[in-house]
């Protein structure tokens, strides 16, 4: 009996030796064969399977898909994602930059309320003012009840971030008043100009489902993402889990959770795990 390892932090070459796993990188997956329950690589791999697990995730939406005018070259070093490693370095650059004394993110689901509150922690340092803006009347507002969304905003508040519920982005420039400087125009309550030193989009991201709806499997037309039942199955022997999932809920009806670790990372394990 060994101690608990994290496959987080694993060599590939340990998965395979003592999770009795193979490991196929740098290999892309062009087709799915659902007749002959088999993918092909791009590289001319066939792989045979008895129950596949389709975790695909998403892209993130471009910056663009908030305003084209954020998506402005004359904007680029003031307007950034928050998805890659280097997004993270510029940004904790950006914040700890002397110069930067405002920072607006864009999306009010996980990424965005969680970047939030990080944010306010280092900006702190600096005295750095963090705003919060969403079309939403409230924080994770389609993904929680509305005390909790209301309780969340409370707690954004007390954190030291400025919460612009109901707001949308309808223009974006160059501040003419101060130098490296982002002038939104949003429309909330009522017509407002916003100026600040960055702006970060988190709106959530596109799932990749484009191989599972290749394949024929039944892709959800209002929410993406393939769709599943509640045991995570999209047919037979066939799973998907993650982002890319759009599952059922017998509360809530259909939908697919985004940046949710954990919440079905047990099922489709179990139920795709094939039975000696």
């Amino acid at each position: 009996m060994g101690r608990k390892r994290s496959l987080l932090y694993s060599y590939s070459r340990q998965v395979g030796e003592h999770r009795r796993s193979s490991i196929l990188l740098n290999s892309r997956v062009k087709k799915l064969d659902l007749e002959n329950s088999s993918i092909e690589t791009e590289d001319g791999q066939v792989v045979q399977y008895q129950s596949l697990l389709i975790a695909t995730g998403g892209k993130a939406h471009p910056v663009e898909s908030v305003h084209q005018d954020l998506g402005s070259d004359a904007l680029q070093h003031r307007v950034m994602s928050f998805r890659t490693i280097d997004d993270f370095k510029a940004l904790d650059k950006l914040v700890r930059d002397p110069n930067t004394k405002s920072v607006c993110i864009v999306g009010g689901g996980f990424l965005g309320a969680e970047l939030a509150c990080s944010l306010k922690r280092i900006a702190k340092l600096n005295d750095v003012q963090v705003t919060l803006m969403f079309p939403e009347p409230g924080p994770l507002f389609k993904l929680i009840p509305r005390y909790l969304s209301e309780f969340l905003t409370y707690k954004l508040a007390v954190a030291g971030v400025k919460v612009m519920p109901s707001s949308i982005v309808t223009g974006a420039r160059e501040s003419p008043e101060k130098r490296d400087s982002v002038e939104l125009d949003v429309v909330s309550f009522t017509k407002k100009t916003l100026e600040t030193d960055a702006v970060v989009v988190a709106v959530g991201i596109q799932p990749q489902d484009k191989l599972a709806e290749d394949a024929g499997l039944e892709v959800d037309q209002i929410n993406g993402g393939v769709v599943v039942n509640a045991e995570l199955q999209a047919a037979n022997g066939v799973f998907a889990a993650g982002d890319v999932a759009s599952f059922w809920d017998a509360a809530l009806g259909r939908r697919r959770v985004e940046h949710w670790v954990r919440h079905d990372q047990r099922l489709p394990d179990l139920n795709s795990t094939p039975v000696s």
